[in-house]
């Protein structure tokens, strides 16, 4: 996962490979994430860690069902019984496309990507 940091006046910063512990509210607003046990603020907090990962960062920060934050243990930020239901990830879409000019054949998979090679 990534986190954007505000130290940058000009464009947020985006620091790949960052494991983002839980996001930090106060009240009901986002302010901040939690990475390496510290916390990093800023003006805005984009969480996107995919269908699978990001139910998990928000029920640790306190966002999901509000019965299974109380069994957990985590202090309740806002009751979402929404949160972690319902999962569809699509890590596979096949793409069918016909072309007039020749091609590298479909088929080179590269981080569970599928490609096509176009020249």
């Amino acid at each position: 996962s990534s986190y954007l940091c505000s130290q940058s006046q000009h464009r947020p910063q985006a620091v790949a490979g960052a494991h983002v512990s839980r996001v930090v509210f106060e009240g009901l607003r986002a302010v901040g994430v939690e990475v390496a046990g510290q916390v990093v603020y800023a003006k805005e907090v984009l969480l996107s860690a995919g269908a699978i990962m990001s139910p998990p960062v928000l029920i640790r920060s306190g966002v999901g069902p509000l019965a299974d934050l109380q069994r957990l243990g985590v202090e309740p930020v806002i009751d979402a019984p929404e949160v972690g239901a319902n999962l569809q990830d699509h890590a596979y879409v096949p793409v069918k496309v016909t072309t007039r000019s020749p091609c590298i054949p479909a088929g080179t998979v590269e981080d569970g990507l599928l490609f096509a090679f176009f020249s």
